[in-house]
């Protein structure tokens, strides 16, 4: 039994009596355990009441003006929440499948250098959502997109060829990772970037690349795809360590080599909409369906397609093999996105099957970023950074802990990733050492040390946790329906696509339990099965929690 479940039931019973209510218009309530606001059926108040009441976990009802308000039979409650628990363990919440695909696609960094941390909010947000969805029911396959027929890589490729010698500041700054294939291309981008913008037969080259590829020429698209997949190693590297994984890698050069990018093109056409700008550039009018441009390119100048037309022809095989797309992109693509979805529909695709999460870029406290000039903060620098940081806490705290560099690599990175995604997707965020790594505050060593210290008041006794208990106290109660509300948090959060839900959600249920925990003797006391196993409930749904977001639990701190 969890709050979900319950407020499912409840609204079925009124469902049966012709009620229309849905289960989160029963809510919880200052007044009361739950309630249901009958504004619409004033007139059968005293009937919906009655049908509420029947339910056996419901002890009391009463009305206060359109108001039903619902108090739950604690013990009965508290028997039946941490039964599911202590059963299903790492299972509770979790949906059974339903036999739909999704389609995620996240992080998808250009292949020119090493993530930053500006972007790493992407797929810190993304493999959270993944695991959500998981949870939920949903056959989730994830999607790494590479963009390798970008100008950046014909300009890699080209540097490569003519022997453009890698930075040697770059090189210097960045030398305890130089032997990573993403740093190597790094050194070797910003360079040839600088060269691109001074040399014009440089650029004119880079110009001929780009038509060549267009062109659907198998060598060349081949020779970028190789160049895209060095860098993409070094980057792998680094999100792997993270705990990420893909389950497909879809090249942008595919939808040349197959022709499929010309056929959206020719597909476009015939909707009428298509004009030829004075520059030369192919363009296509999408005010009506959203867009604020008035024209939207499809063609260059030089005929070559742009980013937008290729991801056009990635989402139509890809609307194809799912039933749902998630898209996980920044802020600044929130136009192109638009304009994505109003092609799709234009060319008959069920465009209401493509979502997007936007979000707000990072900033590091002091640290400015732009890769083509070579100022950008390593997403693999600030990794090391955290976990030393954890390390130094771990030293302090507990010296004499075994396993140091394993319990720091999991508080640091932790720490790291809860900082991203415990805001609103769209807030600004601007990260800072202190706040993540404080184990008083919003953090994920909070959290992370409540698991802790519940494991280890389980280690210390000799009971079994039980949920049977004679009579359930204010401090116990307050503990067990936010141990019930997290499957319903979990479905909150895939349905709005929001897992910070689920992050301000692990922190509040970690303060509830050090409350519980500061207040109630557990060892030793006359409940202490059942306090045992207000304990392990609490260690199971922080570590599901935990789990959701992507962030491991040590065994010890």
């Amino acid at each position: 039994m969890d709050l979900l479940k319950l407020k499912r039931e409840l609204a079925s019973k009124l469902g049966n009596q012709g009620i229309t209510a849905r289960f989160w218009e029963i809510e919880e309530s200052r007044y009361a355990d739950l309630t249901f606001k009958a504004f619409k059926y004033k007139d059968r108040i005293q009937e919906i009441a009655g049908t509420l009441g029947e339910h056996e976990l419901v002890s009391d009802v009463k009305i206060t003006g359109p108001y039903i308000n619902l108090d739950l039979d604690r013990a009965s409650f508290s028997r039946a929440v941490l039964t599911a628990i202590l059963d299903k363990s790492r299972g509770y919440g979790e949906q059974p499948e339903n036999g739909k695909k999704l389609i995620l696609e996240h992080t998808s960094v250009n292949p020119t250098g090493p993530i930053h941390i500006g972007r790493f909010r992407n797929p810190v947000i993304g493999d959270s959502l993944r695991r959500i969805f998981e949870f939920l029911g949903y056959d989730v396959v994830v999607h790494y997109y590479v963009n390798d027929v970008g100008r950046q890589v014909a300009l890699i490729a080209l540097a490569r060829k003519e022997g453009v010698k890698p930075d040697p500041e770059l090189v210097k700054k960045y030398g305890e990772y130089s032997d990573k294939p993403d740093f190597q291309t790094f050194f070797i981008y910003v360079p040839a970037y600088r060269r691109s913008e001074e040399d014009e037969e440089f650029k004119a080259k880079i110009d001929e690349l780009m038509k060549k590829a267009e062109t659907g020429d198998k060598a060349l698209l081949e020779e970028l795809r190789r160049t895209a997949e060095f860098c993409l190693d070094g980057q792998m590297e680094t999100l792997h360590r993270c705990g990420f994984h893909y389950d497909k890698m879809v090249f942008e050069s595919e939808f040349l080599a197959d022709g499929s990018v010309w056929r959206v093109v020719e597909n476009l056409k015939k909707t009428g909409r298509t004009k030829t700008l004075e520059n030369g550039a192919l363009a296509i009018d999408l005010r009506d369906l959203g867009s604020p441009r008035e024209a939207t390119v499809l063609l260059r100048p030089d005929g070559t397609s742009v980013y937008l037309t290729r991801d056009v022809a990635y989402h139509l095989r890809k609307l194809e093999e799912g039933d749902l797309a998630i898209n996980v992109l920044g802020e600044d693509h929130k136009i192109e996105f638009q304009e994505l979805k109003a092609l799709l529909a234009l060319l008959g695709a069920d465009a209401s099957k493509l979502d997007v999460v936007h979000f707000s870029f990072v900033n590091l406290e002091g640290g400015r970023m732009s890769t083509r000039r070579g100022e950008t903060v390593p997403l693999d620098a600030v990794l090391d950074e955290g976990v030393e940081r954890a390390l130094e806490v771990i030293e302090e705290k507990n010296p004499g802990l075994e396993n140091k560099k394993q319990v720091a690599e999991a508080v640091g990175i932790g720490a790291i990733k809860y900082a991203l995604i415990k805001q609103d997707p769209m807030k600004q965020i601007t990260f800072r050492w202190e706040d993540a790594l404080d184990f008083e505050g919003d953090t994920a060593p909070y959290i992370q040390y409540a698991c802790v210290r519940g494991r280890s008041i389980l280690r210390k006794s000799e009971r079994k946790p039980s949920p049977e208990v004679g009579d359930v106290g204010d401090s116990e109660w307050a503990l067990v329906k936010a141990l019930a509300k997290f499957p319903e948090m979990v479905w909150q959060a895939g349905n709005s696509r929001k897992p910070n839900l689920l992050a301000n959600y692990a922190h509040s249920l970690a303060k509830q339990f050090n409350e519980f925990y500061h207040q109630e003797r557990v060892l030793g006391s006359e409940k202490e099965g059942f306090r045992l196993a207000l304990v392990a409930g609490t260690v199971t749904v922080l570590e599901n929690a935990l789990y959701l977001l992507g962030i491991d639990v040590p065994e010890r701190m």
